[in-house]
């Protein structure tokens, strides 16, 4: 499908190709943004969960201080 699309682009011209060149770095680069996106997400979810942990002692010793 590609190789189809790539030689539909060179027989169109070089503009054509140019344009299909650019939007196909343009699909790899978006890939690896979102993967880095992902990996951030993942690290900040983690994160998080610590911090509910610590919400939660920091509630019982409130309570074991109130007793």
């Amino acid at each position: 499908m590609w190789e189809q699309i790539i030689q539909l682009a060179a027989n169109s011209g070089i503009w054509a190709l140019l344009f299909v060149t650019l939007f196909f770095i343009q699909l790899k680069e978006s890939k690896t943004r979102e993967d880095k996106y992902q990996a951030t997400i993942d690290s900040l979810a983690e994160r998080l969960g610590i911090v509910v942990d610590i919400k939660e002692d920091v509630k019982n010793i409130i309570n074991k201080l109130d007793t």
